[in-house]
């Protein structure tokens, strides 16, 4: 789930609208338990129980990276290692 402001579709529900409740991330993700997620000002990563590294919104300067999508993707290759500092 996610809410809030839907800035370049940053909340992965498939639209850039704002959310004020709580609302079901679209497309495969919502099928993934997960276990870290942090966002910027446009974009929203999490990373599942199996590793994997999703992304969606907008990428450019903020992310360093295109992640111009506002249903979620991966973004890592399988086997890559992911570390997470706080």
């Amino acid at each position: 789930y996610s809410w809030g402001h839907g800035n370049c579709g940053m909340l992965g529900h498939g639209t850039v609208a704002p959310a004020s409740v709580p609302t079901v991330v679209e497309g495969a993700l919502r099928t993934e338990k997960c276990v870290w997620v942090d966002g910027g000002q446009d974009h929203t990563v999490v990373v599942t129980v199996r590793g994997q590294v999703w992304a969606f919104g907008s990428g450019g300067a903020h992310a360093g990276t295109d992640l111009s999508t506002a249903v979620g993707k991966v973004v890592n290759q399988q086997g890559d290692a992911v570390l997470i500092t706080y």
